[in-house]
């Protein structure tokens, strides 16, 4: 896992999409002022802001891609003339 950049901070918060973060703060809203709560309505909204959070990280770090890796062919058993 890669570390924090703070050079990267403002464009991870740029990154943020405004309107997606509107619709988890004012689920939020409702949330608090009901006592209908249970661990899905939760599990939701916490599932929403990871990916909010993964989403602008990923335009904002541009993370590279993980490649299938093979492993080297060994020369050991071939004969050289």
């Amino acid at each position: 896992m890669r570390s924090w950049k703070n050079d990267k901070k403002d464009t991870f918060i740029t990154n943020i999409d405004k309107d997606k973060l509107d619709i988890i703060l004012n689920k939020l809203n409702v949330m608090q002022n009901t006592n209908d709560i249970n661990n899905t309505i939760i599990n939701i909204i916490v599932n929403e802001i990871g990916t909010l959070f993964q989403n602008s990280a990923q335009a904002s770090f541009s993370a590279k891609q993980v490649h299938a890796y093979s492993k080297p062919v060994s020369n050991k058993n071939k004969h050289f003339q």
